[in-house]
């Protein structure tokens, strides 16, 4: 297993690329993708790739959302590659790369709260983000939350307040994380406390 966070000679990039696209398009829980984007990503060092056999296996990237404010996104693990700890080794890569940035996270999908909590990411309330990081966030579709009503499928992150289950497919709230020197940097901040999703074992 190769790990980068650039190009590298003697890949066919493009093709890996979106090949990657296509994968990714089936998982309900990311946002649709351009493979230009990503490479562009790849090309400014804001992500990492895990590459294995001549394809990419592995993917997470930093979206810049505000001044010095990233969100991490498009998190991708091959099916056949899952339990192996790539996501993980991603990330520790990623983020040790980038510890000067301010760098959240948003999700409802349980594997990504599981590995966030491993990475020590803090729950926080979204209300409390400096303002240019709370408006660069929060783009979720109905597609990606399932809900028409942002406050409704978001509020633990808004408020901190229990959150009770909608009738849609998504099974647990959003919830936005932050990175701990990101907290540390940023003392007004709310973290949200005591509050363990049931399902967020994989």
């Amino acid at each position: 297993m190769i790990y980068t966070n650039e190009l590298l000679p003697g890949y066919e990039w493009n093709a890996m690329v979106a090949c990657l696209v296509e994968r990714m398009s089936k998982e309900k829980h990311l946002l649709p993708q351009k493979p230009e984007d990503l490479i562009a990503q790849l090309e400014n060092d804001r992500s990492v790739v895990a590459i294995e056999n001549g394809q990419i296996v592995g993917h997470a990237t930093l979206w810049p959302i505000a001044h010095n404010w990233y969100e991490t996104g498009s998190t991708f693990v091959c099916p056949s590659n899952r339990e192996k700890k790539i996501n993980i080794t991603m990330y520790h890569i990623l983020l040790a790369h980038h510890q000067e940035k301010n760098i959240l996270a948003t999700t409802t999908n349980a594997v990504s709260l599981h590995i966030g909590k491993k990475l020590g990411f803090i729950t926080v309330k979204r209300n409390s983000l400096p303002e240019e990081a709370l408006v660069g966030t929060c783009i979720c579709s109905r597609k990606k939350t399932g809900s028409d009503n942002a406050l409704t499928s978001c509020r633990l992150a808004w408020s901190g307040d229990n959150w009770n289950p909608i009738e849609d497919e998504w099974e647990l709230p959003c919830h936005v994380r932050v990175v701990p020197e990101t907290f540390k940097r940023h003392p007004d901040m709310v973290r949200i406390q005591n509050y363990i999703p049931e399902k967020i074992a994989v």
